[in-house]
This record gives C-alpha cells, structure tokens and sequence, in this order.
C-alpha cells in the first residue's frame, strides 16, 4: 500500500497537443512537461509522482526528473494500489500558469470539506443584450448591456480521492463535489496564440510595492506607486503593507491591484516569502538591516523618499524632493528631474500670464489632519470676496473635518465658494486657479507643472525640508503653520494679487518646469533593476 501523501498524475499524452511537441517544447526556456513535473515536485515527493507517456521523448524527460513514467494501461493497474487515504492530484500540463499556492490552498479546501471531488474555477463576467421590446432589431448602447459574474470550470488541475474510480464521477452527489476558485491565471494552451500568451506572463517578474499611507501621513506614498504601477504592464504588481495602512491601501489599491497586508515586526518575512524580484519601498526611511535581508536573497531594492540607513543599503534610492544631498551614497539620486506628475496633467494646460486675479486654489493634501483647510479659508474669504475672487478648495479622501467644512461652504453661492472631496481630476481644477495656498509636498511641483505661483505652508517639519518650494522658483514659503499664519497667508495673497509686477516675477519662476518626461526615466531605471 502506498502512504498518506499526495498522489500527482501528469497526463502527457504527445499526440494529443494541439501541435507537434508541445510538450517538449521549452516555453520562456523550460519544457512544458518538465513544468508540470517542477510544479508537482513542489507538492509531493518524486515517487508518487506519475507521468501518463505515450513517446520516448515524454519517458526521457520523466525519467531525467526521477518520476515514474507509465501507459495508460498500466495507470488504471496503478489505481487499484493506493491507499483509500491517498488524495490523487491530477495535473494539466496544457497549463502552465498553475501555481502551488493553488494547489496548496485547494488542498485545504478539499481536506476540510471531506469532499470526494474537487473542480478549479475561475470568476468572469458573462455580457447580456436587452433588447428592444419590438425585437426588430437589435440596437444596444453603454446603458442596455449588463455584466453578470460566472463560474466556469478549469482544467488546471483535479483533486479526487480513490473511491472516484471506483464511480461514474457523473452520478456522484453534488454534496461530494467541491469547487475552488483559483487566484491565479488559467490558460489552456490550445494553440500558438495560447502559447504566446503563457509565455509572456511566465517571462514577467514580480515587483512589490511596499506602501504606507493614514491620515497623519497622507496618501502621497500610495498615489506616486499608482502612477508607476499603472505604466508596469510586462510584470506582475502587487502592494504590501502593515496594519495601520490597510484601510488606505485598500480603498486606492484594492480594485486594481492584489495586496497583502502584514504584522510591521512580520513584513520582512512575508515579502520573502511572495519571492518578489523588486521591492519598490515607498514608506519614507528604511533600516540598513532590512534592506540587507533583502538583498541577501537576491531580491533588488529600490527605495523612495528615504533618509534612513536602508537608502545606502538599497540599489537605488531616489529622493526627487530634495534638490541637495543629505547622505552620501553613489545610489542615491536627487532633485527634482526625478520628481514626476501623475497622469492626468499629461495633457492638462499650464497657464498663461493674466494680469487680474479672478480665481484662487486652496489644498491641503490627503488627509490635512491639522484642519488647516478650514482654518486658511476663513483667514482669506472676506478679502477675496472684496476681490471678487472665486475660492477653489479641494480636500483629499482622508480629510476628516470634510462635513464641517460643506456644511459651512453651502453658506455661500457656488459662484463665490466650490469645494471638492477626494476628486481624481486635481488638474481640472489647477486649470482654473491661477494662484494657490498649499501644503509643502507633492502639489508644489503640480503646480509649478500648471505656471501656478502660490503661498506654500509646511504642515510638519519633515515638509519644511522639501526646499522646491523656493522664491527662486516662484513660491512664497512660510514657516510651519503657527497661530500667527492665517495672517501671514492673508498678507502675502494681498501682495500677490494686488503687485502685478511682483506676481509676474514669480510667474516667470514657474514657466520653466515640465515634469511629464522624467517618470519615463525612472521606470527605465526599473527596468535596469530586473534586468
């Protein structure tokens, strides 16, 4: 009698491919079959593992990796051997995009719901038409189709245990099957276009990105990884993070992108454990010994906005926020020809030079846990309304004091005083402003990227750093918000609106930034990392 272990069966049976040696034939640089073998000597030991052959070619390979190759006679003879505890796991080697975690994870599922049959599915959406109640013809916009999701069956991959054979698996009791529903992809290797297909995904490489974001911090972390991730088709993206930032992570990452969520004192663990070839940390600073656990394992590392011990540890750090170096390292790269602006200011318009003021922007980031929102607009609302300036205030999806602020906004006409939450379009309303207060983070340089001159209040000293925000360069940076800065703020903007020739300086400073080029660069670098 055979043991209590996992029983793989491969069924590589050549004349059956949907074209000449299919399975002999290295795909992305390994055999097909010898796939299907790697893959169920990662569940069981060589032994119980058994390749169903009809060419030499087929024994060859099999007998190479130490497993039993058999006819198809000589199988159903095998069948009468095993053990009633066995658990059989018929493999595809038509699909090798199959991955152990699936079947590990079916496994589970088929041990705990002691079913005697397990079927892989996998989710889609299945399109309907509505048609016309005259059915004369056929005619269907956006608004007359209708998604439904739909559970087809795989075949990855079975699970059954021995008394299945004894059966006519179609009279079994339904309450005997059980069906897993696979994480990964599932693709059939039919024809060329099949085999294209699998390659390119079997070629790509795993990058991570390691992501913080809450209200304290702000959402700016998870925002610049977004905008890199989306231009990342060639490999697989996933996001990692620890519990204080799984409410964020999930709401801006979760639809898109799998993520992992993990124990801060576990995280390092876990990521080796996803076996990623890059870690892309954008969480500020880093520890030495983090990154070099990392790099132990082969994994390369690439590090953001980082001023900790790890920035030197790691292959590449890029801190475009701070134009002059802090640490020493020759993989450290600084400035802001590394800083890059999302997406929807490709092709926003930058403005040009207007001598009235007739409009004003006031933002205070993601989460502007400090209300300073609130607390600028009231310093400003009279002046500008004795200006006849429209005020623009937008407030991220973290701003707490959000029902606060509209309840006391729907107090004024719209033409004087529009607020926006958690809008994915900041560029729409840059469009309009040509002027802005601001915190001292990533919205500077979208607006030096829009021609928008403004009045820039570090919300923490971290923020304070970030020296872009210079006269230089058209900016009005004061100190970290005080007691005494709403008057500040009011002082400066009167200066701004009313000294054209003051406002044109500044203006100037500003038309000479373009950021849409250097996001190329740093995913070049990326590029240069998994090679």
């Amino acid at each position: 009698m055979y043991s209590k272990r996992e029983i793989v069966i491969i069924y590589a049976i050549g004349k059956e491919g949907p074209f000449p040696d299919t399975l002999t034939k290295s795909l992305a640089g390994v055999p097909l079959l010898q796939r299907a073998i790697n893959l169920a000597l990662e569940i069981t030991i060589n032994s119980q593992i058994y390749v169903v052959s009809d060419t030499e070619e087929i024994d060859l390979i099999s007998e190479r990796s130490g497993v039993v190759s058999l006819i198809k006679k000589d199988l159903y003879d095998l069948f009468a051997n095993f053990a009633n505890e066995s658990i059989i796991v018929s493999i595809s080697p038509y699909c090798p995009l199959l991955t152990k975690r699936d079947i590990i994870n079916a496994l589970k599922v088929f041990k705990n719901n002691k079913s005697n049959f397990l079927l892989p599915v996998k989710r889609t959406t299945k399109t309907t038409v509505r048609y016309w109640e005259d059915r004369e013809i056929v005619k269907y916009f956006a608004s007359n189709l209708e998604k439904e999701a739909v559970l087809t069956v795989c075949p990855d991959f079975h699970i059954f245990s021995p008394q299945v054979l004894e059966n006519n698996m179609s009279s079994l009791p339904s309450e005997n099957r059980t069906y897993f529903e696979l994480l990964s992809k599932s693709i059939e290797i039919r024809n060329p276009e099949d085999w294209w297909v699998c390659e390119k995904f079997l070629r790509r490489k795993r990058i991570i990105f390691r992501v913080i974001g809450s209200k304290t911090i702000g959402m700016g972390h998870i925002y610049r990884a977004l905008t890199l991730a989306h231009e990342i088709t060639d490999h697989e993206v996933l996001f990692v993070c620890d519990e204080e930032s799984e409410m964020v992570v999930k709401k801006l990452t979760g639809m898109e992108y799998r993520y992992e969520v993990f124990s801060k004192k576990g995280i390092i663990e876990e990521i080796i454990k996803l076996q990623p070839h890059l870690l892309i940390n954008d969480m500020l600073d880093t520890k030495k010994e983090d990154v070099s656990i990392l790099r132990k394992k082969n994994i390369k590392v690439l590090n953001f906005e980082d001023f900790g011990t790890g920035a030197i540890e790691a292959n590449l750090t890029i801190n475009e926020m701070f134009d002059k170096p802090v640490l020493e390292g020759a993989n450290i790269l600084w400035g802001k020809r590394y800083y890059f602006v999302r997406d929807e200011f490709y092709d926003a318009k930058p403005h040009s030079f207007k001598s009235k003021i007739e409009s004003l922007l006031i933002t205070f980031g993601g989460t502007d846990q400090n209300d300073l929102t609130r607390k600028i607009l009231f310093a400003v609302k009279e002046y500008c309304q004795r200006k006849g300036i429209k005020i623009f205030v937008v407030t991220g999806s973290g701003y707490v004091h959000y029902e606060k602020l509209k309840s006391e906004a729907e107090k004024f006409d719209k033409s004087f005083l529009e607020v926006t939450h958690a809008t994915g379009v900041m560029s729409r309303i840059m469009e309009k402003t040509p002027i802005a207060i601001a915190s001292n983070g990533r919205t500077v340089y979208e607006l030096a990227h829009m021609n928008i001159p403004g009045i820039i209040v570090p919300v923490n000293e971290r923020e304070k750093t970030h020296a872009f925000a210079s006269k230089k360069n058209g900016f009005f940076p004061l100190n970290v918000f005080n007691k005494n800065t709403p008057n500040e703020v009011l002082k400066t903007l009167s200066e701004l609106v009313e000294n054209e020739a003051l406002r044109k300086k500044h203006f100037d400073r500003t038309s000479g930034f373009n950021f849409k080029n250097n996001k190329r660069n740093i995913l070049n670098k990326i590029e240069e990392l998994l090679d």
